[in-house]
């Protein structure tokens, strides 16, 4: 071996150079290269283009509606409140089909415009001479210049109450019997379902009642069907439900931000944050018993 000094050979064995005295253990020692600086880590891209794709999903929900199902046969379209739904077959149009009716252009996101007065846009009864049971069925569009919120257990519970809450004030309703609440999917979208008996002042029977609440742009129609209660499961009125049920259709689509500040302003008012006030601009279901009534009597 070679004195890594001097480069003078030397025994393999030798642990010192003979000529300039260096001790070889030391001397590699003092001459090992220096460390350096630590390998930088590449940069990764998956938690930003994570983040990004959350946003764009978030702002693609908030502001592309979901599209709706085709137009069926033979649909009657609303072209001032911007729905569409078949006539029933073996029913008469009572009320608002080719009448103006004032539908809000959109909501102010925390309330109905002022001077608003919620009226039904359409109504059909059945048929004939002879009613089913004590009544003949009805079946009619409400347009409430409101946004349904977005569907939480929440906003389910308080459009229930507001709902009832609201049939305890009418003078024209003698007893009530809450059904039940939840979510049902109409023209590929969340709507609300609401059902219960209802015995009407004027009335001999009760009334079973089933509305759908849908949202649209700005605005909310609440399909309300009511028959005889003794006769709600009688096959012609069944499938007179599910027909215009089937067949409705939502032509101006809403944006699902205005249903989620709602439903925000909901758990706010929850939580204490907003007033009872704030979300009383807002209620949906509140005007649909009323204006069912006037709908009748008009």
């Amino acid at each position: 071996m070679d004195c890594p000094n001097c480069h003078l050979s030397q025994p393999a064995e030798s642990k010192k150079c003979g000529r300039c005295g260096i001790v070889f253990t030391a001397w590699e020692k003092s001459h090992e290269p220096e460390a350096g600086p630590p390998a930088e880590k590449p940069i990764s891209l998956l938690y930003p283009l994570l983040a990004a794709g959350i946003v764009g999903l978030a702002g693609w929900w908030l502001f592309f509606p979901a599209k709706g199902l085709a137009m069926p046969k033979d649909a009657f379209i609303h072209d001032y409140c911007h729905f569409a739904v078949t006539p029933l077959p073996g029913w008469e149009l009572v009320r608002g089909a080719t009448q103006p009716i004032e539908c809000a252009s959109a909501d102010s996101t925390f309330g109905a415009p002022i001077g608003f007065v919620n009226k039904p846009a359409m109504g059909f009864r059945m048929k004939g001479t002879t009613a089913v049971g004590h009544m003949r069925p009805i079946f009619m569009v409400i347009v409430i210049p409101t946004q349904l919120p977005v569907l939480t257990d929440a906003t389910l519970k308080h459009a229930a109450e507001d709902f009832w809450n609201a049939a305890r004030n009418i003078p024209a309703i003698a007893t009530f019997q809450p059904g039940t609440v939840g979510r049902v999917k109409l023209d590929n979208l969340q709507a609300l379902r609401l059902d219960g008996t209802i015995r009407f002042a004027s009335a001999s029977g009760d009334a079973r009642v089933v509305l759908h609440a849908v949202p649209g742009r700005g605005r909310t129609y609440v399909l309300f069907w009511a028959a005889d209660a003794a006769f709600s499961e009688d096959p012609r009125i069944v499938k007179s439900l599910e027909f215009v049920l089937w067949t409705f259709r939502v032509r101006e689509r809403p944006l699902n931000y205005g249903g989620a500040v709602k439903a925000l302003v909901e758990e706010g008012v929850r939580l204490g944050v907003f007033s009872q006030a704030k979300r009383k601009a807002q209620r949906v279901l509140a005007p649909a018993l009323s204006a069912y009534l006037g709908g009748i009597k008009g």
